[in-house]
């Protein structure tokens, strides 16, 4: 088999939470390009149908879903929604995730309530609503946690505690569902996003002397170049036999700090 059949997404479909921006805007098109159909899933429906306006512009097929991660109903929905207009589903990624940051102290209860609900509860009623049709196509799910659930930086603790949470739960489900050939990994990426930007100001941190002496690599990722076709390639056959693992798509950045 040639390198391009083994890292072909052709025939392959893919749900993707938080597919309207960011990281998982990323995803999605770097699959897209790869010839995998894609359910763009986010809160807003128009920046939904702007991702699939991309994703069809590379000649894919997207369908854009509105979805509220913090329900388990809407999540269920989603799900359902995905593979009947699909046809069928072969990756789960969750990429959505609330981002709640300050000292430990000041923090109040609901702060860390969203991270869980949006980041490793999300995940849950995910996996477990996309468990049968994953189980046909002996899929694939990508969760997507971060360096700062291991690196540990003040002022992230919410988000840190959901990220750590769900890596744990990623490798629990690689081990249980393995036996049905899914297999669910879980990526760490340092990229360029909103959220990213909002963080640096709100900080007080210059990108310059702040964070790129922290990159062995020397710049901050891009969304789609350095992270999406990480996870294309897990989707293809070429990856068929990694499970459990956490990658760092980060450019070193977690392990120097």
């Amino acid at each position: 088999m040639g390198d391009d059949q083994g890292t072909s997404l052709h025939g392959r479909t893919a749900l993707i939470t938080g597919g309207s921006s960011g990281v998982g805007r990323g995803i999605a098109l770097a699959m897209a390009d790869k010839g995998a159909a894609v359910a763009v899933a986010g809160r807003t429906l128009q920046r939904c149908e702007q991702a699939v306006a991309e994703i069809e512009g590379r000649g894919a097929k997207g369908i854009a879903i509105q979805c509220d991660v913090n329900d388990a109903e809407d999540i269920a929905r989603t799900v359902d929604s995905a593979t009947t207009r699909l046809g069928r589903l072969d990756v789960l990624v969750h990429s959505a995730q609330s981002f709640n940051y300050g000292p430990i102290r000041k923090l109040a209860p609901e702060d860390f309530e969203e991270s869980w609900r949006t980041g490793p509860m999300a995940a849950v009623h995910l996996m477990k609503a996309a468990f049968p049709a994953l189980r046909e196509s002996a899929g694939l799910i990508v969760n997507v946690a971060s360096g700062a659930g291991i690196s540990a930086p003040p002022a992230m603790a919410a988000y840190a505690m959901a990220k750590e949470a769900m890596r744990a739960l990623t490798r629990v489900a690689a081990v249980e569902w393995g036996r049905y050939g899914i297999r669910a990994l879980v990526l760490c990426p340092f990229t360029q996003t909103d959220g990213l930007s909002t963080f640096e100001d709100e900080m007080g941190l210059s990108r310059t002397t702040d964070l790129l002496p922290d990159v062995p690599l020397g710049r901050i990722g891009d969304p789609e170049t350095d992270v999406g076709r990480v996870v294309a390639f897990l989707a293809s056959d070429d990856a068929n036999y990694l499970t459990g693992s956490t990658l760092m798509a980060d450019g070193g950045y977690t392990y120097l700090r």
